[in-house]
């Protein structure tokens, strides 16, 4: 393989990413918000530290707090590179994830091209890599889409020579980006676990469930280097969070598993535990995992599946089953599946199974050009007329256009929805704001501090009077209500029943309410 294929196809993929980063000039969800004003914070040399309240897990003691605790930082240092050369801006924030980006086609060509050793594939798996709908307008935005997909990617083919030929520069390697997801998303270590997995069933069923046979010594070091890998990226992190809060892995994540509903990330002192979860009844969480598990058959089939490459892809996981690159990613997906549906049954299907799923992408789309390929030498075989290697060229070429088909339909629907964001009042509210520096309950405090404010909490999905409970805890002293407020707050949005502590300041188009609340 020459390097040419590699340079002509990270050009254009620059090109492309920074085309489809050019009508991006604000978050369009709290995940991007939330990157990029931490960003700004570490810009400002004020370490990582956040200077508003997005969920009450674990409620800090104050507004201004040690800051990410529950989504992991690497998303904002990429970001805050870019703020370093670029300048205080948000287009200087997507710098990053523009380069980083456009790594990812070059990376699925040479994937591909180790996998197979067919130009074809490869060119095809990079295409796909680049025109890859639902993600294609995610890869430039400050999410962390981008390097989980390279560092979620790299680690799960670094597994394979690392654990089939016994590679320790590869095991180490491995390791890094295991951390590099780790850092990137709290559900990194679900690579790790899968790495593990594989290790010791080939330590004891060497060769029976996995392609992989290792003896003691053999498997002692793998691991050793891919753990060395991982705690070389991890370790200072764990470092901080134990002189933080006492432990490497803060605590509020994992209460998450307990929820009842996605609203109940807002909740304010709820007990979120096994033993609430259970007092809910059997009948409400299986109804509760059959939804997760219908919504998240959606999500594979539309997003690394793109619908029409799905069924492509299985037929091509069947022709590559013996191989341990693809029996990897599939025990990934697979416990990945499981773990958002049945686990995080409701963070999975709002999100995180899209987000971790773009680790699988390449090798996704590597099954499916495989089965392409089959299917078309299976309907030869029986079609004496039919000549297999131009059926597959035409094949090949047509999968590439609905790929680039399905991708601008997407990306025109997304523009659409982003020319009128849910948070496009937000810079007409803080110039109506009596106090500019005042602390403000609002429903996307990030993107509260993005248009201009200085602090926010989050309003709590709770009733009034829980609500001003944690207005008084924190002295917030405006209560913003717009189309996006919790349930237990509906009265108060359609300005109907009055509260002896809310006095209405102004009112904005959509309908947005500006309350004062008072002493």
């Amino acid at each position: 393989m020459t390097k040419t294929p590699l340079i002509v196809i990270f050009l254009l993929s620059l090109i492309i990413r920074l085309l489809t980063a050019l009508p991006q000039h604000a978050p369009h969800s709290m995940d991007e918000a939330y990157s990029y004003i931490n960003a700004v914070t570490l810009a400002k040399g004020e370490g990582f530290v956040e200077h508003f309240i997005w969920n009450y897990l674990n409620p800090p003691q104050t507004v201004t707090h040690p800051g990410n605790l529950y989504w992991m930082p690497l998303s904002s240092i990429i970001a805050w590179a870019g703020l370093i050369v670029g300048g205080p801006s948000y287009d200087s924030a997507q710098w990053g994830f523009i380069l980083l980006s456009a790594l990812l086609p070059p990376l699925g060509y040479w994937m591909a091209w180790q996998i197979s050793g067919l130009k074809r594939h490869a060119w095809v798996v990079a295409l796909m890599m680049l025109f890859s709908g639902f993600y294609f307008f995610m890869w430039p935005t400050i999410d962390n889409f981008t390097p989980f997909a390279l560092a979620g990617s790299l680690c799960l083919f670094a597994a394979w020579p690392a654990l089939e030929q016994k590679r320790l520069s590869w095991a180490f390697l491995a390791g890094v980006m295991a951390g590099l997801a780790h850092l990137t998303r709290a559900d990194g270590p679900l690579l790790l676990l899968v790495i593990g997995l594989i290790a010791l069933s080939g330590l004891l069923l060497p060769g029976k469930v996995f392609s992989v046979k290792l003896t003691l010594p053999q498997g002692l070091k793998v691991l050793a280097l891919i753990g060395a890998g991982y705690l070389l990226v991890m370790g200072p992190w764990f470092m901080r969070n134990l002189a933080l809060v006492g432990a490497p892995l803060p605590p509020g994540g994992a209460k998450t598993m307990w929820l009842r509903s996605y609203d109940d990330l807002f909740s304010y002192g709820r007990d979120l535990s096994w033993q609430s979860y259970l007092a809910w009844g059997v009948g409400p969480i299986l109804q509760s995992k059959g939804w997760a598990l219908g919504q998240n058959l959606q999500h594979i089939l539309a997003e690394p599946g793109m619908i029409f490459a799905l069924p492509f892809a299985i037929v091509g996981w069947w022709q590559l089953r013996r191989h341990l690159l693809f029996q990897t990613t599939a025990l990934y997906l697979g416990l990945l599946f499981l773990v958002m549906t049945l686990v995080f049954t409701f963070p999975g299907p709002r999100g995180a199974i899209f987000h971790s799923a773009a680790a699988a992408l390449p090798f996704m789309f590597i099954a499916a050009i495989t089965g392409l390929d089959a299917t078309v030498e299976a309907i030869a075989r029986r079609r004496s007329t039919w000549r297999a290697a131009t059926a597959k060229t035409v094949f090949s070429a047509g999968f590439v256009g609905l790929a680039l088909l399905l991708t601008l339909m997407i990306y025109t629907t997304r523009l659409n929805l982003s020319a009128d964001p849910a948070n496009a009042h937000y810079p007409a509210l803080v110039a109506a704001l009596p106090e500019p520096e005042a602390t403000v309950m609002i429903g996307n405090p990030p993107a509260w501090l993005f248009y201009g404010g200085r602090r926010a909490i989050v309003i709590p999905n709770e009733p009034i009077e829980t609500t001003l409970l944690v207005a008084d805890r924190y002295g917030a002293t405006y209560l913003i209500l717009d189309k996006n407020h919790p349930a237990p707050l509906r009265p108060h949005f359609a300005n109907s029943t009055a509260h002896p502590r809310l006095q209405l300041e102004a009112t904005l188009d959509g309908p947005t309410y500006l309350y004062r609340i008072l002493p």
